[in-house]
């Protein structure tokens, strides 16, 4: 599921509304099939290796906002 649909099925079981926005954000951002947009690209792109080159970069960035977001997350 895209992180936009998923924000709008959560948002009925919580009132955290940062955490859920934070975490379909970061969703969206570390995984090909996180957002919408980015299996757009991917397809349109249709160069060969590329979703491997994609996640290359994306899961790493992934990792370092999870535990940026933890670590804000713990300071309040």
């Amino acid at each position: 599921m895209s992180n936009v649909p998923a924000n709008i099925l959560l948002a009925e079981f919580t009132s955290d509304w940062r955490t859920l926005a934070w975490g379909v954000s970061v969703g969206g951002l570390g995984f090909m099939l996180g957002s919408l947009a980015n299996l757009i690209a991917l397809r349109l792109a249709r160069q060969p290796g590329l979703w491997k080159e994609f996640h290359a970069w994306s899961l790493p960035l992934f990792a370092v906002s999870l535990l940026l977001g933890g670590w804000l997350n713990a300071l309040h």
